[in-house]
């Protein structure tokens, strides 16, 4: 059945009014496929406005987001509407338009049948018309951002559908910061506005399961069922389908760490990756899955993922792949859980209704797999975080019949401030790349569309809302790709779209009155990577790092000569973060994590520089009297520097507050704190004019030497005998330990340690350990076993 809904009671623009329509196609987020003006005239939405529809009064849900969205806008406040619901026929105040598919492509008539619209503005009268409640609701996003500031609307027509199916992101919710569900709530309507109908939530060891409950729930923050139930139902309203990216291979890091679960592991000891030789692994994803298939209830997707399990076939698995093979190992393993999967999908929603993906990286290198898995349902995500403009390994995924989606990244991982650039070139090239190869190779039926990435590895210590400019490039270029289909690397700091992308972001999502701040500002985040006065040494993702080494701590020297000048770029920056925050109608938490990004990266500036005077001005080594000046100098700087990590500490922990879940940050802030301390100890040398005390504490890696063949799962033994004169008053040990081991002393054991290189949080929260060994010690004769 068609659905309609009509706005009328405009009134026409006068002549005296000072405000016209700043209305341009192009600057729409996203750009609508088919747009036209009638004529030049313009009306404004003002006084009693009538909207009339034929959608059930019982779900006035698209109603309610009219008016809600209306008053954060500047002519919300002078509109008062009046809803009408048509029930029986009843006849509308306007004429509602035929709905005509004629001219939409062949191609994409089913996409515009299921997510399409049309709206015309005549007169004093505005009508959307839809095949479908979504497409209604994406007619009036559309009317949202015509609207703008200030409730112009020009006579137009426009005929809008997508260019793909699945417009989604992954978001990162299980390496450090998870979102809070009023955050989560937030991040949907942002999605929903920008026409985005996927969200896929990373979990890892996220879901506080009742079968099979955690001892880290807590401490994590797990979500539970009754979270996720609210955060699915909120979605509903916007017309996002939520759901959980659950491994079912490697990742599990944080949940193999717990002793209860690891039996399950390919290791005993910090292993990513399930035992896919054990049979309980199945009863256990069997049972977690219907958990959350229960939990996630509006949706009938699943992404099972299965990327990077690297440890398959080197543990307890061994036997297993040397019997019948990788490859069949690898199938026989998918096959299992995408039939579980299935199952539990088909119980909650009937038969037929799933959605089943799988991350491509480990399957595509397998021809057991690629000729193998089932295919009902089954979409590959192809994922890539490369700038290139070429992807051909796709074609394999493509040519062996699969369903797709691909997956390019913001790129936020490891780093302060997302690599704006690379994470532009790499949205837009994967996305047109597979569109014009689907379409080249006959298979654009298997072209789903993409879902672009989040992560957070190491701590996710990256702000978090900055990862929304990349989540609206992508939703701008797969909505309608045909404006980047002519895209280069080579064209990208000129290339119209982008230009247009950006000032629609701030204008659109961020709701800015004042573009051009904008547009300034985003200029100067690209700076941060693109231009010439900030050049980091070992590069962006190792800025964290460096910022809270220690001040005496000896690095190689830093390309710093232009510092002066990006400190001062920076404070411009968090300036126009100042203002925009106070002029703009939404959004503040992005304009607050891109303040928070530059107040340290000019902090990371700042602590280059006066480690450089520091190094130079030793307070043992300074003649009395003579150079009170530049010992002065130092004493002042570090002062300042002391402030300024306070009140980057603040500002981090706002900004984590407010879309965060208050876990897992101890460890973050308390780096703040160091630095102070560290800081302030400094100072207290140069106060006293001695020495500074070394920061290092002396340690050796030990080691088998390379002589020595190392046989995996083979127990290596150290021993250390030293002498003590009399029993310590205090001692303490510090151990880190790849991978496993076991410490004793005198034949008592102290403790263990386990470590992997890995993204996970766990494991790093754990992976160095310190006791006070006081009592383990003795006078004469002591003996320390690893």
């Amino acid at each position: 059945m068609t659905v309609f809904l009509t706005i009328t009671g405009l009134k026409p623009l006068g002549e005296r009014v000072q405000q016209t329509s700043s209305f341009d196609p192009k600057l729409l987020l996203p750009m609508p496929q088919q747009c036209s003006f009638m004529n030049e005239n313009e009306y404004v939405l003002k006084g009693k406005i009538t909207v009339q529809t034929n959608l059930d009064n019982d779900d006035d849900r698209i109603i309610n987001i009219l008016e809600q969205e209306s008053m954060l806008r500047n002519w919300g406040r002078e509109v008062h509407f009046t809803v009408e619901f048509l029930k029986n026929g009843g006849i509308p105040n306007a004429k509602i338009p035929e709905w005509d598919a004629s001219r939409v492509p062949d191609t994409h008539a089913a996409l515009f049948a299921q997510q399409g619209y049309t709206l015309t503005s005549k007169g004093e009268t505005i009508t959307i018309v839809a095949n479908h409640e979504r497409g209604l609701f994406y007619g009036i996003t559309t009317l949202l951002q015509v609207a703008g500031n200030h409730g112009i609307i020009p006579e137009i027509s426009i005929l809008d559908y997508p260019s793909m199916e699945i417009r989604g992101v992954s978001d990162e919710n299980a390496r450090g910061q998870a979102g809070s569900v009023e955050g989560l709530k937030r991040y949907v309507r942002y999605l929903g506005l920008m026409k985005i109908n996927t969200l896929q939530m990373n979990l890892e060891d996220m879901f506080r399961s009742k079968s099979h409950p955690k001892s880290s729930d807590e401490y994590r923050g797990s979500y539970s069922k009754e979270e996720i139930n609210e955060i699915c139902d909120h979605a509903k309203k916007y017309h996002v389908d939520i759901s959980p990216i659950q491994t079912t291979g490697g990742h599990y890091d944080n949940v193999f760490l717990l002793p209860e679960y690891k039996h399950l592991a390919e290791f005993e000891h910090v292993a990513m990756c399930f035992d896919i030789s054990n049979p309980e692994i199945y009863s256990y994803l069997e049972d977690i899955i219907q958990e959350e298939v229960n939990a996630w209830n509006t949706t009938t997707s699943f992404h099972m993922a299965c990327d990077e399990s690297w440890d398959v076939g080197k543990g307890r698995s061994r036997k297993l792949v040397e019997r019948i093979g990788i490859g069949n190992a690898y199938l026989e393993h998918y096959t299992k859980c995408y039939h579980i999967i299935k199952t539990a999908l088909e119980r909650k929603h009937g038969t037929g209704n799933f959605r089943i993906y799988i991350y491509h990286d480990i399957l595509i290198n397998h021809t057991e797999v690629l000729e193998g898995l089932p295919r009902e349902n089954l979409v590959i995500d192809y994922w890539r975080y490369s700038p290139k403009e070429k992807y051909p390994d796709l074609e394999k995924i493509i040519a062996h019949g699969f369903d797709f989606v691909v997956s390019p990244s913001v790129m936020d991982y490891q780093r302060i401030h997302p690599s704006l650039s690379n994470s532009e070139k790499n949205i837009i090239n994967l996305i047109t790349f597979a569109y014009k190869k689907s379409k080249e190779m006959n298979a654009w039926r298997q072209f789903k569309g993409q879902v672009n990435t989040s992560w957070g590895d190491y701590r996710n210590e990256n702000p978090r809302d900055l990862r929304l400019y990349g989540y609206a490039l992508c939703a701008t270029v797969s909505w309608n790709v045909n404006p980047w289909l002519d895209f280069t690397n080579r064209a990208h700091n000129n290339f119209a779209s982008l230009k247009h992308f950006k000032e629609s972001f701030y204008r659109h999502v961020v709701g800015t009155v004042d573009h051009e701040k904008g547009v300034r500002l985003e200029y100067i985040t690209h700076a941060i990577e693109d231009g010439k006065l900030f050049r980091s040494r070992f590069g962006f993702n190792l800025l964290f790092p460096k910022l809270w080494t220690h001040p005496l701590q000896h690095l190689r020297k830093e390309r710093a000569r232009h510092y002066p000048e990006a400190i001062e770029m920076f404070e411009k920056g968090m300036a126009l973060c100042d203002e925009i925050s106070s002029s703009s109608r939404d959004l503040h938490g992005y304009t607050k994590a891109v303040r928070l990004s530059l107040q340290l990266h000019r902090l990371y500036c700042k602590k280059v520089l006066i480690g450089r005077k520091i190094k130079k001005c030793k307070p043992d080594k300074l003649d009395l009297g003579k150079e009170d000046r530049k010992r002065n100098e130092v004493i002042s700087g570090i002062k300042e520097i002391i402030g300024d990590f306070k009140k980057a500490k603040n500002a981090y922990q706002d900004a984590w507050l407010l879309n965060c879940k208050p876990n897992c940050n101890d460890f973050l802030l308390g780096q703040y704190d160091w630095m102070v301390d560290f800081y302030a100890k400094i100072l207290e040398c140069y106060h006293e004019r001695i020495a500074f005390r070394e920061p290092s504490i002396p340690s050796e890696y030990i080691y088998t030497p390379a002589t020595k063949k190392c046989i995996p799962g083979m127990t290596v033994r150290f021993r250390h005998t030293f002498v003590m004169g009399e029993a310590p008053a205090r001692a303490w040990l510090q151990a880190f330990i790849i991978n496993h081991g076991t410490i004793t002393i005198n034949g008592t054991r102290v403790g263990d340690v386990e470590y992997r290189n890995t993204l996970s949080f766990m494991i790093l929260e754990h992976c160095v350990k310190y006791w006070d060994i006081t009592r383990f010690l003795k006078e004469g004769t002591n003996i320390i076993e690893i």
